[in-house]
């Protein structure tokens, strides 16, 4: 038997170098998405990538760029899910307080699980993380773009198995970090128009998810 424990946090990428804490933001404002003047928590958050102790009984399991290494977020909000209930009551929270009227973001959800064994006491750490990503195609703001030739980027340079991987050109791909190569696995899902009019930016979606294996 096992007992586990999961901790969701929930952040709003909105440019190059700035994200906020959903969850913080709508506990403070009650859903309303950002304070009297439309800040919002803008750079209140911050990414760091740690060494993970898996020693003592401890181990890593996939999600990391190797067998330590692990991406934190610095003034995030966590919150405790004991149940689907929960979860779904935070996700709809959130989500209802994400997004600025006219500013095109990219929510990440992320899971942090700890897997403790009853029996001998040894840890398991894991996490999922959801990346719900701003459209991209004609319509899409700098910034947006700005992100996706990030991600591009560091998928190219996974893909190639290049030595060093252009995580730090934007705080979406340090967000990522460890989600992408290493043992991490990961699934991307597009959402394509059936328009003729769109077949273009349709085309460049599926070339983007298809970078190679990574």
């Amino acid at each position: 038997r096992a007992n586990l424990e999961v901790d969701l946090q929930m952040v709003e990428v909105v440019d190059v170098h700035q994200m906020s804490d959903v969850l913080a933001r709508s506990q403070l404002y009650g859903g309303g998405g950002a304070d009297a003047l439309g800040r919002g928590f803008l750079g209140a958050a911050s990414v760091r990538l740690v060494q993970q102790d898996v020693g003592a009984g401890q181990r890593a399991s996939f999600g990391f760029l190797n067998a330590a290494n692990a991406v934190a977020l610095d003034g995030v909000m966590t919150r405790r899910v004991d149940n689907s209930r929960d979860f779904k009551a935070l996700i709809q929270e959130g989500m209802a307080s994400s997004g600025r009227a006219g500013v095109q973001t990219h929510t990440i959800v992320i899971l942090n699980l700890t897997r403790t064994n009853i029996a001998t006491g040894a840890m398991t750490r894991s996490k999922l993380v959801f990346a719900d990503m701003a459209g991209m195609g004609r319509s899409s703001s700098p910034e947006v773009v700005a992100a996706y030739k990030a991600l591009d980027s560091v998928l190219r340079a996974l893909a190639a198995k290049q030595q060093r991987v252009p995580f730090r050109e934007h705080i979406l791909t340090q967000v990522l970090q460890d989600c992408m190569g290493g043992t991490a696995k990961t699934l991307m899902v597009l959402a394509l128009p059936p328009e003729r009019t769109e077949r273009t930016d349709c085309l460049r979606a599926i070339a983007l998810a298809s970078r190679g294996s990574w």
